[in-house]
C-alpha cells in the first residue's frame, strides 16, 4: 500500500508457446509489464 487509500500492484509476465509453428506466425516469447493503481473508497 502506498497510501491508505492507494494501492500499487505491479505485474511482470513473461510467455513462452509450446508449439513452435504457432498459427499466428511468432513462436518468440513475450514479455509484458503491468501497473494497476487501486483507489478504494
Amino acid at each position: 500500500m502506498a497510501h491508505d487509500h492507494l494501492i500499487i500492484s505491479p505485474l511482470v509476465g513473461f510467455y513462452t508457446p509450446d508449439d513452435a509453428t504457432s498459427t499466428q506466425g511468432n513462436d518468440d516469447t513475450n514479455t509484458y509489464f503491468q501497473v494497476l493503481a487501486i483507489v478504494p473508497f
